[in-house]
């Protein structure tokens, strides 16, 4: 259609019951060979935003949550941890960022 799109995603890093999620829902274990971990969601971000970002009509792309540590609707799906530290995945989306944008 020619209108530009903003893609939101969220990537666990756990399987387990997240206690600050709203729904008391657990993350599809099958999404991530051996799991969901921050190793895990740091390989699907990887894998998936430059794929993402190589569509031409995709003008941005936005990371549905900031912190495991507030009261969230994803669990485990933040890029900081419930205690504020900073997850493997915010260095891997700052340097897609800063390649793409140069």
């Amino acid at each position: 259609l020619g209108l530009p799109i903003y893609v939101t995603l969220t990537f666990p890093t756990g399987s387990a019951e997240d206690p600050k999620a709203f729904r008391k829902t657990k993350p599809l274990s099958s999404g991530a060979p051996g799991g969901w971990s921050p190793t895990a969601q740091r390989a699907w971000i990887e894998r998936i935003i430059p794929m993402i970002l190589a569509k031409r009509s995709v003008h941005g792309v936005i990371w549905n949550q900031l912190s495991d540590g507030l009261p969230h609707d994803y669990p485990h799906g933040g890029l900081f941890t419930a205690d504020n530290r900073p997850k493997p995945s915010l260095g891997t989306l700052a340097a897609l960022r800063k390649y793409h944008l140069r």
